[in-house]
């Protein structure tokens, strides 16, 4: 997976974790774009799951098959909330 960008966040058993806010990765059948971002109380990606087109989506992470299948302003949009509001739900994100 590339990675951009990361955070740190408190896990489980309250250990200090680096994480990529936004991460690549190619899949046999399609390309995972993973965005960890919260947006009020869900993941970003879920928020905008109905304007991203003709994807799967599933918490944080946008399935995409073809390109031409995805909203591409509105996956901006997600990408660009991802650098202003990264985190984990359910987990303390760890103060610069």
């Amino acid at each position: 997976m590339i990675g951009y960008g990361s955070f740190q966040y408190l896990d489980s058993k309250k250990q200090k974790r680096d994480w990529p806010i936004i991460a690549l990765a190619n899949q046999k059948n399609y390309i995972s774009v993973f965005v960890c971002a919260i947006d009020g109380d869900q993941y970003t990606a879920e928020k905008y799951e109905k304007e991203l087109g003709k994807v799967s989506v599933g918490r944080s992470c946008i399935r995409i098959k073809k390109i031409e299948d995805v909203n591409l302003d509105t996956l901006k949009k997600v990408l660009q909330t991802g650098e202003k509001n990264p985190g984990v739900i359910g987990a303390a994100i760890v103060p610069d």
